[in-house]
């Protein structure tokens, strides 16, 4: 796992562990916590490309974009 990954898990961590410590339910918590800020993270890296893109760019070429940073920011490659 990378470093971004890492650190996404231990904030899913803390989350859980203020609310769910010695729950049943705490795995299925941490997963759905983990995920969410999986999303978030690449929801920002879309809006980071929008903000770049300040030209009338193609759809296809916006979606490379975005997943070039995404990539990039997890440190995940095909």
């Amino acid at each position: 796992m990378n470093a971004r990954i890492c650190k996404i898990a231990q904030e899913a961590d803390a989350w859980c562990d203020q609310r769910y410590l010695g729950e049943d339910s705490y795995d299925i918590e941490w997963e759905t916590k983990f995920a969410e800020l999986i999303v978030q993270e690449c929801i920002d890296c879309a809006k980071w490309v929008g903000r770049m893109n300040t030209t009338a760019v193609e759809p296809v070429n916006t979606a490379h974009a975005i997943v070039k940073r995404i990539e990039k920011h997890f440190g995940v490659t095909e």
